[in-house]
């Protein structure tokens, strides 16, 4: 699989699954250790690392909470 494509899929997933409402997805920055192949797993538990890098999210602040717990 091409870097490119493995760093679409990182940006994929921190823009649809990680942020919040109204969360923007600033810039992403990666250095790749090592290729990574058709039919290779990406997982971010043990075994071989393939990237590193950084994300920059701008998140809004959330209200205080005003509620009652009753």
């Amino acid at each position: 699989m091409n870097n490119d494509l493995t760093a679409s899929l990182i940006s994929t997933v921190v823009g649809t699954k990680l942020q919040g409402r109204g969360a923007i997805y600033v810039a992403q920055n990666f250095r790749f250790t090592a290729p990574v192949k058709a039919g290779d797993t990406i997982c971010i538990h043990g075994g071989e690392v393939v990237v590193k890098g950084d994300a920059l999210l701008l998140v809004p602040t959330r209200g205080a909470f005003t509620g009652s717990c009753d």
